[in-house]
């Protein structure tokens, strides 16, 4: 590896901008200012990336009030750079598009060069890898095209980046190395900086970790002068992971601690997180298992208010290590259940978000189909208008047609999306959940084929009692597939009347009564002879009979279920309890939401697909009452719903 270039050689020249430069394009009255402020934007995007938004978008304002295009391109470049630092995802790719556009119009090929460069970064961020190529691609050819050597480093080191997180490391090392021989021919000391840092992290991965501490000590005293935090941030985080596979865990744990600070400095929470998470793991592994739980502790405060999924995910892991290695494994393993539970939200919500943007890609070559034959008609009525006065009356009928057939043509596409979702859903719901429980008829099968005449009867049974289960579990999921896509298309009617609750709470106990005696549970009910409830009856049967299916499921072997039912001001109240595992409070938001579906799993660690508590949110709803779930994890789950009271 080449020696390290000296900061100071470099260091003016790589604080000022380096997006682009303006060329030919004529410089307005204020662009001292313009230029001021754009400056300040690119110094701060990687530091203090809500302080680089401001000055972008303020630079970008006062561009426009002069009519200077060059800076305004130039600004959105700057702008989606801090917005991608700052994880804003959708907006930094919203503004480089905006940028591309600019870039095209005034005809200035570095920015466009660099907007491709920058697009390809976001896809990165979002691991869409493929388009992170295509877009990285677009940027060589035209830095290659002008001889940019800057243009065409940031490229290479981008690409390195993309195959390291592939995990293709011998690809990620190469690009990096190329970037690095350009770093020093330019020269410039904090691209070379940047790229050793990528390096570290590679060899690191690679599992070479006395060549990844030597990286780090040399980004450490880099960082340190030029006051690059964020970059000093992760080679201090990136130190502390060396010495943690080291065993040295007073330096990583020393290491760990600067860096959460200068990320609580910045400030960047998901830094923070992360830094709290890997302190967890470093006293975890070097048994001070008290602090261990603090620092995850603190975490999981920050992460709650987040809403997010993969950082709960990586919280869940390290709490995992953390009881397994205090050896208490019943709490060690319901937390590998929630850390599975997540990662198959995580999953599904990936999963969701492609149909999402496929739906939205073909609604947006509709409209812009729609708007070109529209804007074509209107084209041709104003030519025959302005020639054939005498045929206006038959022109306006015309019009008049084409507008009623185009918004017939919006409903009709419309519907076809919503019917369009519906069956996404439908079938993802059927291609997740009705895996397991055919599995588990299916290993049944085999087992009672193969090893038939060597079990005794009561292997047998048991045999039997294992599939009839998973046959009821097919055929509950199944019933509730059917009424959720009838209630989603608008079959289901809804025909409230006055009626005995009690009758119908009998009527699905009995349905329960097998489930009941299988796992020994005690049934409680507490609903008054007398209670009438102004409720469409096959909607709430469809309610009781899914939250006193769901906590039969759930409850533990031997436990309790209780069913109430009472009068509060002008509503009744209906609560279904358990004693069962309990949901993590994390989860309980996005159990009633149709976007993020939650994956539970009940008492026997079969997995549920929580249709039936979506279908017993649309229901309640419809009757204009209320459904909410408590819980403490280990102890209890208790849901309830209201119905208005009618007179």
């Amino acid at each position: 590896m080449a020696a390290l270039i000296p900061l100071e050689e470099n260091y003016i020249y790589s604080q000022q901008p380096i997006h682009s430069f303006r060329g030919n394009y004529p410089a307005p009255e204020d662009s001292a200012r313009v230029a001021g402020l754009l400056d300040s934007a690119w110094v701060n995007r990687s530091n203090n990336p809500s302080v680089s938004i401001k000055f972008a978008l303020e630079g970008i304002k006062t561009a426009e009030s002069y009519d200077d295009q060059w800076s305004q391109a130039q600004g959105l470049g700057y702008l989606s750079v801090a917005y991608n630092n700052l994880g804003a995802y959708q907006l930094a790719m919203n503004t480089i598009t905006k940028c591309l556009a600019a870039g095209e119009q005034i005809g200035d090929t570095v920015i466009i060069a660099y907007a491709y460069n920058t697009r390809g970064d976001i896809y990165t961020s979002l691991e869409q890898f493929p388009e992170a190529i295509e877009s990285i691609g677009k940027a060589i050819v035209l830095f290659n095209k002008i001889g940019h050597k800057r243009g065409l480093a940031y490229t290479e080191i981008l690409l390195g980046r993309v195959y390291l997180k592939q995990g293709n490391y011998k690809d990620g090392l190469a690009y990096f190395q190329k970037a690095l021989s350009r770093s020093i021919e330019i020269p410039d000391s904090t691209m070379y900086a940047r790229i050793l840092l990528d390096i570290a992290k590679l060899r690191l991965e690679t599992g070479e970790y006395e060549e990844a501490l030597k990286n780090y000590s040399h980004l450490n005293e880099l960082y340190t002068l030029s006051n690059y935090k964020k970059g000093l941030a992760e080679t201090l985080s990136g130190m502390a992971r060396v010495y943690l596979k080291a065993g040295d865990y007073k330096s990583a744990s020393s290491s760990a601690v600067k860096s959460l600070q200068i990320h609580r400095s910045i400030p960047n929470q998901e830094g923070e997180i992360s830094q709290l998470i890997l302190l967890s793991s470093i006293y975890t592994t070097a048994n001070n298992l008290t602090l261990a739980a603090e620092y995850l502790d603190s975490s999981l405060q920050l992460i709650r208010p987040s809403g997010s999924l993969a950082l709960l995910k990586d919280a869940y892991e390290a709490r995992y290590r953390l009881y397994e290695k205090a050896g208490d494994f019943r709490k060690a393993f319901a937390y590998l259940k929630e850390y599975d539970t997540v990662e198959d939200s995580l999953a599904i919500l990936k999963q969701r978000s492609k149909f999402v943007d496929l739906d939205n890609f073909v609604a947006l070559e509709r409209t812009e189909l729609a708007n070109k034959q529209l804007e074509k008609e209107l084209e041709d009525r104003n030519f025959l208008l302005t020639i054939y006065i005498v045929i206006s009356f038959i022109l306006v009928a015309l019009t008049a047609l084409f507008i009623y057939r185009y918004q017939e043509k919006k409903r009709l596409s419309a519907e076809l999306e919503k019917i369009n979702d519906i069956k996404n859903k439908f079938f993802n719901i059927i291609a997740h959940d009705l895996k397991s429980p055919f599995q588990g008829m299916i290993g049944t099968l085999e087992i009672l084929k193969n090893e038939y005449f060597e079990m005794t009867d009561r292997e047998r049974r048991e045999i039997i009692d294992m599939f009839a289960n998973s046959t009821t579990s097919i055929y509950t999921l199944l019933d509730n597939l059917l009424t959720w896509s009838r209630s989603q298309q608008g079959n289901i009617k809804f025909q409230p009347k006055k009626q005995p609750l009690y009758p119908l709470v009998q009527e699905i106990r009995i349905l329960q009564e097998n489930a009941l005696k299988n796992k020994n549970l005690r049934l409680h009910l507490s609903v008054p002879a007398d209670m009438m409830v102004f409720a469409d009856t096959d909607m709430l049967k469809a309610i009781i009979r899914n939250l006193l299916s769901n906590a039969v499921k759930f409850a533990y072997l031997d436990g309790e279920i209780k069913l109430t039912a009472q009068q509060t001001g002008t509503f009744h109240t209906i609560t279904v309890e358990d004693t069962g595992p309990g949901i993590n409070q994390e989860l309980i938001p996005f159990l009633f939401s149709h976007h993020q579906k939650v994956v539970g799993h009940d008492s026997a660690g079969v997995k549920s697909s929580g249709l039936g508590l979506i279908i017993c949110h649309d229901f309640v709803t419809a009757h204009g009452g209320t459904i909410s779930v408590e819980s403490e994890e280990e102890k209890y789950t208790r849901v309830k719903f209201t119905l208005p009271v009618k007179e």
